[in-house]
């Protein structure tokens, strides 16, 4: 059910129908709960091979979504795209963009990859933050 109230937020927080027509992957995410991801030391993850998102914690869901909308599947090509995914430091500021979109999205504080996010907060780099808990630096 989370799940759902996440994509409804995404869909509040931009326009939906562009969504839906430029992302047309998300209509067809699989969302499961999977308690065993834990075990990993994750609350979630989207894999796009299958277009699927496992979640231990619902509160990843925003998240992971996020990831879909940024995943897109050439089928000429039989290639999945993805942004940032070459090389481990892009992959750093994937999950800092990622975290920090959703925290906006759910009007809360980051609560993973919070160094990531600070160095890609638009103040983060420049600034020193006084609480790491006061989302209104980002």
């Amino acid at each position: 059910m989370h799940a759902f109230a996440s994509l409804a937020r995404i869909r509040n927080y931009c326009n939906a129908r562009k969504v839906q027509i430029d992302y047309q992957n998300i209509d067809t995410v699989s969302v499961r709960k999977n308690p065993f991801i834990a075990l990993l030391g994750r609350s979630g993850t989207y894999y796009l091979k299958n277009n699927q998102i496992l979640f231990s914690m619902a509160s990843s869901t925003t998240h992971e979504l996020l990831h879909a909308l940024s995943t897109h599947y050439e089928s000429e090509q039989n290639v999945y795209r993805t942004v940032f995914s070459i090389h481990p430091f892009f992959k750093a500021l994937n999950e800092g963009y990622t975290e920090l979109f959703a925290s906006r999205i759910e009007e809360r504080p980051p609560h993973s990859y919070l160094n990531h996010v600070k160095f890609c907060s638009p103040r983060g780099s420049f600034i020193r933050f006084e609480r790491s808990d006061d989302a209104s630096l980002l």
